[in-house]
């Protein structure tokens, strides 16, 4: 997708296609959500969220969201549901594809990697955990914060998802606060989220942050680096304040970074010449995936 572009559509990364997104118009109605409907190149599908309210769970222990950016303890969100943040920008949606997906600003930047199953619910248990269950009543993920009974889940005007627990404290988050990078850039405080991708300017190079949590350079169709970071849940690739780059998966756990710590404010950049390049904000190379002699 090519996704670090900001389209008037939601980015969808699936959890086997890496190179796809879906389009959406935000409307209160319900538009289909079946990846069927997606074509070959581009895999361009209707979509939109729905209401939060109204729905009907297969466990009766569970009840609908009863506020609109919370799922309370006890609370549960059926197929085709989503919480959506006060300022409407943020959308937590569980999908027909099993997954649950986060969108900010219209951009999918995290999901559950849970699909291709039937899709059961997303249950805010009494015990703290958030938990997505397939049809069949099996846990498929969670967020591994069982131990904090009463805990509930906020998705908040920053971009991100919590789960806090009764006193205040953070639980677990999805770390999404970062703004989605775009073009052929990361900036410094900007990430680039599972499925997306930064594409040089002549549109030959390519950066992409893999669901498989690798992170990629690609120039006509070619591997020509990797961060050898398959095999993990990724989280997000983040340019950070202090001027490292760091792939972190799911649990906001580092896999990998450039060690360019010490060089606040640098940047990420994807050049026409198939090199990949961190720049300090003077204009000095902090870090260089050296592929400039690959093609």
């Amino acid at each position: 997708m090519f996704v670090g572009e900001r389209l008037p559509a939601l980015a969808v990364p699936r959890d086997t296609v890496q190179r796809q997104y879906c389009r959406t118009v935000r409307r209160p109605e319900l538009v289909d959500l079946h990846a069927d409907h997606c074509r070959s190149i581009g895999m361009r599908a209707a979509l939109a969220l729905v209401p939060y309210s109204g729905c009907v769970h297969s466990d009766s222990n569970f009840a609908p969201a009863a506020v609109r950016d919370t799922l309370r303890a006890g609370e549960a969100l059926a197929p085709m549901q989503a919480l959506y943040s006060p300022n409407g920008r943020c959308a937590l949606a569980y999908q027909n594809d099993g997954n649950l997906w986060f969108y900010r600003d219209n951009v999918a930047v995290w999901f559950s990697g849970t699909g291709h199953q039937s899709p059961g619910r997303v249950a805010m248990q009494p015990d703290g955990n958030l938990v997505v269950y397939n049809a069949g009543n099996h846990p498929v993920w969670s967020a591994r914060t069982d131990g904090n009974p009463g805990s509930h889940l906020a998705v908040q005007d920053d971009g991100n998802v919590v789960i806090y627990r009764p006193g205040g404290g953070a639980a677990w988050a999805s770390y999404t606060n970062a703004r989605p990078a775009s073009g052929d850039t990361i900036g410094s405080d900007e990430a680039l989220y599972p499925g997306h991708e930064l594409v040089s300017q002549d549109g030959r190079t390519m950066l992409t942050f893999q669901v498989d949590g690798n992170v990629v350079v690609y120039r006509g169709g070619r591997a020509l680096w990797s961060s050898r970071t398959d095999r993990h849940e990724p989280g997000r690739l983040a340019m950070q304040h202090d001027g490292n780059l760091v792939a972190y998966d799911k649990w906001n756990t580092p896999l990998w970074s450039s060690r360019t710590d010490r060089n606040p404010g640098s940047r990420l950049v994807v050049q026409n010449d198939g090199n990949v390049v961190v720049y300090r904000p003077v204009g000095g190379a902090a870090w260089a995936t050296n592929t400039v002699a690959h093609f």
